[in-house]
Parts: structure tokens; C-alpha cells; sequence
């Protein structure tokens, strides 16, 4: 009997240590605080948002890259629209306003003009609303 319940625990252990989701906040050009997960691994990476069913107005996911470049986002899954926000470091390089969801088979691939390491997504709007644009520094709140 207790065999068994030390075999639920750990694999309730397991479970939460596999599902947790590193949160950081961001302060927006406008001081606005956001919550944002982290997406640090290529798993997480290729799955970013997809299957959610929203974002609430102070949440978003920020995509952490080893290196820079011009990475590509896709809408695969996706159930709502978003603002991509491309980082250099702390700064914009490049914002996608409103990209809309698509299951299409010839999704568009979204890619900053100029590399970045970092790729932010927020709810649709939040660029116009919190006056993010190219140049614009978004910093991390210690």
C-alpha cells in the first residue's frame, strides 16, 4: 500500500516538474508590466502557443534563441491572433501587428527584416496599445 502511494507521488512529482513553466515580467515602451512564459527549449519553442484559447491582456510568451537570426513564426494551432514582437537584446527590431490564426497547409512564416534573439507574443494589439515599435526597449522586471 505505502509502495503505491510513493509511486503516485513521484509520478505527480514528475508530472509538475515536466508541466512547469518558467514566468518572467517584462515592463512594455509604456511601463506596463506583462506576464510571460518562457520558451527557452526547441520543444517549446515549436509549440509556443498553440491549442490555447487566449492570452489575458498581461500575459504573453517570450521565445529565448541561442543565437541570432531572422527567426520564423507560424500560427500552427492557433486559436486567436497575437502581435509577434522581435528582440535584439532589449530592444525591437521588427513588430507583426494582428497575426491572424491559420490551420491553412500554406501557413505564412512571420520573420523580422534584421536578426533577433529573442521573439515576443502578445495579445492582438498590444503593439498599438503599449507603444511598441522598432527601437522601442522592452526590459525584464527584477
Amino acid at each position: 500500500m505505502l509502495l503505491g502511494a510513493v509511486v503516485v507521488l513521484s509520478a505527480t512529482t514528475l508530472f509538475s516538474l515536466l508541466t512547469f513553466q518558467r514566468v518572467n515580467t517584462l515592463i512594455l515602451p509604456d511601463g506596463y508590466d506583462v506576464r510571460v512564459e518562457l520558451a527557452e527549449t526547441s520543444e517549446a519553442r515549436a509549440r509556443g502557443l498553440s491549442g490555447r484559447s487566449s492570452l489575458g491582456a498581461n500575459e504573453g510568451m517570450l521565445f529565448l534563441f541561442p543565437d541570432r537570426d531572422r527567426h520564423g513564426i507560424w500560427m500552427k494551432d492557433m486559436r486567436f491572433a497575437i502581435d509577434i514582437v522581435w528582440l535584439d537584446g532589449e530592444t525591437v527590431v521588427h513588430v507583426v501587428e494582428n497575426a491572424p490564426p491559420n490551420d491553412s497547409p500554406a501557413r505564412p512564416v512571420y520573420r523580422p527584416l534584421t536578426p533577433a534573439n529573442r521573439v515576443l507574443e502578445l495579445p492582438a494589439g498590444s503593439a498599438e496599445v503599449h507603444d511598441i515599435s522598432q527601437g522601442k526597449q522592452i526590459k525584464k522586471r527584477f
